[in-house]
């Protein structure tokens, strides 16, 4: 499995705030889990989906609160004519790893 994290700007520009730890600490956190075969960085600029061209992956899962993201992911995959499926996950223990709930602790 191979992880893109968004860059730190391009989080910014999404939620209106940088993320609370750096792509760097976010990298060696994922990776340190040992469930991933790579993490990569996600694209420079939002919606360039260059990540795709460079991973090309059969499979795109998101995270359960990217609705917005899925359907423009969705309509360049139509456009480009890939064969790439899209899935949201579900919210994972919600109640105890919510960022918002993580944050407060902080």
């Amino acid at each position: 499995m191979i992880v893109a994290l968004a860059r730190d700007e391009v989080v910014e520009k999404l939620k209106g705030r940088r993320p609370l730890k750096d792509i760097g600490q976010r990298t060696k956190d994922i990776e340190q889990t040992g469930l991933v075969d790579e993490v990569v960085s996600g694209d420079e600029k939002l919606e360039s989906w260059e990540v795709i061209g460079k991973v090309k992956p059969d499979v795109i899962a998101l995270g359960y609160d990217q609705e917005g993201l899925k359907v423009a992911l969705e309509k360049h995959i139509q456009e480009e004519g890939l064969e790439v499926e899209v899935r949201v996950l579900g919210a994972y223990e919600p109640e105890r790893f919510h960022s918002s709930l993580l944050n407060d602790k902080k």
